[in-house]
């Protein structure tokens, strides 16, 4: 099936719709870890003292709105289809964390999500989720897909997420049955100072999707790089251009089909990185997961079809 073209139409219909992914782009450009290297740092985006890079370590809870059935599946099944290969669970008819919204107008959809519903964008309590200089750039960009991406501070043994001090879920912002993840719990004096069992996790995702700029581009290719920047922590305003990448489906490159080979071991190497838990403080632990990131996306192949 040729890539059908979302058209400014937000009722846009795709014939023939299917779920199978073609592979991603083959790049000649050698991947050392060196390059890779440079690749990682210009591509993520983690809080100001994040302990990590955030990954999702809770199930994903997808909508995708605003697109006829036909679209909604393609785009549905591309991003679930690279999330279950990263390892990350996905599950159906709970409260959505990764909200996909496609609109005429970016800039207004998204100033009045930030408006009328702002927990989605700030917690009350923990590690910032940017600042508000971001949030207003989240509001007012001309980008045809602007992201906002919440994480927290996220325990592996007891699988929940911790807030600063004691209470229910509600002071940090949100709680469990309101995320659709994991619960949130105090935590306890060894996990906030020696930072045990503690990792950064994301708790939700919304993508804004300006339709009248989409054109040119095909379906495929807007979903993966929808499901690059939702399912990790890109920067918005990383120069990506000396780089093979999705991120440029907007800079000279729109006839790119999928995500290329660097934006896959990208992914493959953020989710499989080994952390520095117990007893390392926030930069060495950064520097230890940017450098096997790096190291993995050396080694990292392009997923089957």
């Amino acid at each position: 099936m040729s890539s059908a073209l979302l058209a400014l139409s937000l009722a846009l219909a795709i014939q023939e719709p299917s779920a199978v992914l073609d592979d991603v782009v083959v790049t000649a450009a050698p991947l050392t870890p060196e390059v890779a290297r440079s690749y990682v740092d210009h591509v993520a985006n983690p809080p100001l003292r994040a302990l990590s890079l955030a990954t999702w370590r809770t199930p994903v809870c997808l909508l995708v709105e605003n697109l006829a059935p036909e679209a909604k599946s393609i785009v549905s099944a591309r991003i679930v289809a690279r999330a279950q290969t990263l390892g990350i669970e996905v599950r159906e008819g709970c409260r959505p964390n990764l909200v996909v919204i496609f609109t005429s107008d970016g800039a207004a959809t998204a100033s009045d999500l930030v408006s009328a519903m702002p927990s989605l964008f700030r917690l009350k309590a923990g590690e910032p989720q940017g600042d508000r200089g971001e949030l207003r750039q989240f509001e007012t960009t001309t980008a045809p897909v602007r992201w906002w991406t919440m994480s927290g501070d996220f325990s592996t043994q007891r699988g929940a997420f911790l807030t600063p001090t004691q209470g229910d879920g509600g002071q940090f912002g949100l709680d469990s049955a309101r995320s659709g993840s994991a619960p949130m719990v105090a935590a306890d004096p060894g996990e906030i100072y020696l930072n045990q069992n503690q990792v950064r996790a994301i708790i939700r995702s919304t993508v804004v999707v300006d339709a009248r700029q989409t054109d040119g581009v095909s379906t495929e290719a807007l979903a993966d790089y929808i499901s690059l920047v939702a399912l990790a922590e890109v920067d918005p305003d990383a120069d990506t251009q000396k780089f093979p990448t999705i991120l440029n489906l907007w800079r000279g490159q729109a006839d790119l089909p999928a995500m290329t080979t660097w934006d896959w071991a990208y992914l493959k190497g953020l989710y499989k990185a080994e952390l520095r838990i117990s007893g390392s403080i926030s930069p060495v632990r950064s520097r230890f997961q940017l450098n096997e990131i790096a190291r993995s996306m050396a080694r990292v192949d392009p997923p089957s079809p």
